[in-house]
């Protein structure tokens, strides 16, 4: 069930990406979201859109990279049978709580071509649990 619901926010999370502006020239790496929000020790998946210009359909990239930030982790990984389409997972694992801007860039051989993104991510203390020692 928690995979369904999970499925069906993705999807309407890449509904609202796709719905970025095509650039003039280049490409640009589109989020529903640009301020983000995460608990200590969870994790938080959200769809991540490149979108290329008519004149740069072509341009190699070889995928999306973001900066690391000691305490938190992060990757892309490529949603199958969408073109340009990824999902970033972030997980704060011990990172003092507080707000961090996070650069997301292209990777390959064309990536000077496309726009770099940058994120605000808000990490908040999660639930504390008590010891019984």
């Amino acid at each position: 069930m928690r995979t369904r619901i999970l499925l069906a926010a993705l999807l309407m999370g890449f509904t609202t990406v796709l719905l970025a502006q095509q650039p003039k020239e280049g490409a640009i790496i589109s989020l529903n979201e640009y301020n983000l929000e995460v608990k200590k020790g969870e994790k938080l998946e959200i769809p991540v859109q490149l979108v290329r210009s008519e004149r740069f359909r072509r341009g190699i990239i070889d995928g999306l990279a973001i900066q690391q930030k000691t305490g938190i982790e992060a990757s892309f990984s490529k949603v199958e049978d969408q073109e340009d389409l990824y999902i970033l997972t972030i997980r704060a694992t011990t990172i003092v709580a507080g707000t961090y801007p996070l650069i997301i860039k292209a990777e390959g051989r064309s990536a000077h071509k496309v726009k770099q993104s940058m994120i605000m991510l808000k990490v908040t203390e999660g639930k504390e649990i008590a010891s019984t020692n």
